[in-house]
């Protein structure tokens, strides 16, 4: 997780990396969240019929939830000049969300699958799982659009510090999120 979140960091620092880039990131998270979710939902306890229910519902609420977000952050940008459609920004977040994508991976395997955690939480509760995190998440990215627009510069150290926020928030959520599940012996 820390290695995945300081690809962000290295790319500001060192690749060229504008706050642009790592706002669209930080979103485009948001759909690696819900991905992992639906598994979640799967396999946790409850009838099928309830899960049946929560796939869509959680598919559209959720995508819903992210996609007006996304308008907002892509207005946004684009109101300080950041041309999110150019491509570049694609191209520059891609080693980044994929990092993403296997960090979630990975603990979604080792906490959900191998720890038992999915299999413990209750269907409605594996749905609404993502929200608390996400909020905040959707949060910081809210404020270093609006920082961003204020100043209507793009500095590396408002990139750095939104990384280091991001990774601050990130590690707080993994050990709340996984703290009811941790096996005492």
């Amino acid at each position: 997780m820390l290695a995945a979140n300081a690809v962000p960091i290295l790319g500001v620092l060192f690749w060229g990396w504008s706050v642009g880039d790592i706002l669209v990131l930080y979103w485009a998270e948001n759909i690696i969240v819900g991905f992992y979710t639906l598994p979640k939902i799967v396999l946790a306890k409850g009838p099928w019929p309830l899960k049946l229910f929560l796939l869509p519902f959680f598919l559209f609420h959720f995508g819903m939830f992210t996609f007006v977000h996304g308008v907002f952050l892509v207005t946004l940008l684009q109101t300080v000049g950041f041309d999110v459609y150019s491509g570049g920004t694609l191209e520059t977040i891609q080693s980044a969300f994929f990092a993403l994508l296997l960090s979630h991976g990975i603990s979604f395997i080792l906490h959900g699958v191998i720890g038992g955690e999915a299999m413990m939480r209750e269907a409605n509760e594996a749905m609404g799982s993502p929200y608390p995190r996400v909020i905040v998440m959707h949060i910081t990215i809210l404020a270093g659009g609006f920082a961003l627009f204020l100043i209507a510069k793009d500095i590396a150290v408002l990139g750095v510090i939104l990384a280091a926020l991001k990774i601050a928030v990130d590690v707080k959520a993994h050990l709340k999120a996984h703290q009811p599940y941790v096996r005492r012996g």
